[in-house]
């Protein structure tokens, strides 16, 4: 709430208005914002992903989100079967398992080296 707050204020300003945003007194820059806001929406486009895939397959969208959130929070629960679920909805849930137990940072880093190594692209 806080940041937006100091965003909304940075945009109104002067772009030479030097605007901290303080956080327990302590000052934050503004790349720790920044990588926090991507950590924050990136996690929540992969949990949306994952019930989307689901809803594919015809589970309610209750399901859906409540095991793509398990999954990616590595917690275990789940109100369906998974055992029975198609390969590529497995993947998925795979994946979010991946991206919630190591983050989502070194993930998409490891995906970004790959895929430049495919392109024979020097990184």
């Amino acid at each position: 709430v806080k940041s937006v707050a100091w965003i909304m204020r940075k945009l109104t300003l002067s772009e030479r208005a030097v605007v901290p945003l303080k956080v327990g007194g302590r000052v934050l820059e503004e790349k720790e914002v920044i990588s926090t806001a991507v950590f924050f929406f990136m996690y929540i486009i992969i949990t949306i992903f994952g019930a989307i895939v689901l809803t594919g397959y015809d589970y309610s969208m209750v399901d859906a989100l409540f095991v793509s959130s398990s999954a990616i929070g590595t917690v275990g629960l789940s109100t369906i079967e998974i055992s029975t679920l198609p390969i590529l909805a497995k993947i998925v849930l795979i994946i979010e398992m991946v991206a919630g137990r190591l983050e989502i940072f070194p993930l998409m880093a490891l995906i970004h080296y790959t895929i430049r190594r495919v392109e024979g692209k020097r990184i």
